[in-house]
């Protein structure tokens, strides 16, 4: 039994006609669990569920990666993520942007990494360039934790694990990112 961490990150698109940048009600959703394996697994659901990019080179996986590095802490080699998004892929709306900020706040909550916002934003830049995205993102993040799981994910469109409702406690990122 481990616990899981369920992040949501919502997509975002810049108004140039005001030069800001927006949040949208699509979302991702990535649970992270770290399971008894020597191998990363990904599970891919809604908009990337046709992606075929190999578990290493998702960008939920690498920010994850990533962040432990940055907090000098080795990433678990038995990870398990299971993304679910309905942001439309390659038009503008921060699919990228959404999948790194959610594979750092992911790695903070699970494994309790020292990362401050600035780190958290960085980390998530190198992954998916567009800093104004990931910023964006990163505030408007919310996480929950749950405190245990059964040690192999549900399959099909399920999430990983069944946490008890009275388990879960609710964390919300919502503050002003100051990474300037």
């Amino acid at each position: 039994m481990s616990r899981i961490v369920v992040v949501r990150v919502p997509g975002s698109f810049v108004d140039s006609t005001r030069g800001i940048v927006l949040t949208t009600l699509q979302r991702l959703s990535a649970s992270f669990a770290v399971i008894a394996s020597s191998e990363p697994r990904v599970q891919r659901a809604g908009t990337l569920k046709a992606l075929s990019t190999a578990s290493d080179a998702d960008f939920v996986l690498r920010a994850f990666r990533k962040a432990c590095i940055a907090a000098d802490h080795v990433p678990p080699s038995g990870i398990r993520v299971r993304i679910v998004s309905d942001i439309p892929l390659r038009v503008g709306r921060g699919a990228g942007a959404a999948a790194a900020v959610a594979g750092v706040v992911g790695a903070r909550a699970l494994l309790d990494l020292p990362l401050d916002d600035v780190t958290a934003v960085r980390v998530a830049t190198e992954i998916a360039g567009a800093r104004h995205r990931v910023t964006e993102s990163l505030a408007a993040s919310t996480c929950t934790l749950a405190p245990t799981c059964d040690d192999e994910p549900a399959t099909g469109d399920t999430a990983i694990g069944r946490p008890n409702a009275n388990e879960m406690t609710h964390l919300s990122n919502e503050r002003t990112l100051d990474v300037d």
